[in-house]
């Protein structure tokens, strides 16, 4: 199978290259022996990232430094201490897998212990608020709740006894919050459900937001 020049910098990177150092080795095995400049220009990367990935690459094994009179000359080395390096790197991976999953039952204890985690629910429709209003009267701590209350007015429009239940069950738990409603309203005429929650009201234009989260 032939190879594009893109396709082989792409290889590389499975060996732990970045996509520069990539494009700087592969001209340096066009080149075989070049300057840093001569590099630079071939590969496309600026003078001083070069020099950078050339560093590295002498570091991993994959060029070699000479200097030829007052020249410092790079010279790649064979290919075939890449696929050294990509073995090494997938032993490696190996071991790593295999020592997390031996430690998974140890991760998976320290997941449960004892404490609440947060939960992020996405709830849509009259549905949606019923089955948003059902989590809040579950909770047995404190909340933090962001709503559009003309939304929910509108949501709940003819279906008062509801939200009568569902404050009452609020009071009963004695469910505590803090509640940001969103409304086009004016303040003033804004009726508030009697509920534990600590509220602070903002007007839509502030926060043009819809629903509740």
């Amino acid at each position: 199978m032939a190879y594009t020049h893109e396709q082989l910098g792409e290889l590389l990177l499975g060996c732990g290259l970045s996509g520069k150092e990539a494009a700087v080795y592969l001209v340096a095995c066009q080149l075989g022996s070049g300057s840093a400049q001569e590099i630079s220009q071939r590969s496309g990367v600026n003078r001083t990232t070069t020099y950078v990935c050339l560093e590295t690459l002498e570091k991993q094994g994959f060029v070699s430094v000479v200097t030829e009179g007052k020249k410092t000359m790079f010279i790649p080395e064979h290919p075939s201490t890449l696929v050294a390096k990509c073995e090494e790197l997938h032993r490696t991976r190996e071991r790593q897998l295999r020592e997390l999953s031996e430690a998974l039952p140890e991760l998976a204890a320290l997941y449960n212990v004892a404490g609440k985690k947060p939960k992020v629910l996405f709830l849509d429709g009259r549905d949606g608020l019923l089955a948003a209003h059902q989590e809040f009267e579950n909770l047995r701590g404190p909340y933090v709740q962001i709503t559009n209350v003309d939304d929910a007015r509108r949501v709940f429009e003819g279906l008062t006894y509801m939200r009568g239940s569902h404050q009452e069950k609020m009071h009963t738990h004695e469910t505590t919050g803090r509640a940001l409603l969103v409304t086009e309203q004016s303040f003033e005429h804004l009726k508030l459900a009697a509920i534990p929650v600590d509220v602070k009201l903002i007007h839509y234009e502030h926060m043009p937001i819809h629903g509740a989260a």
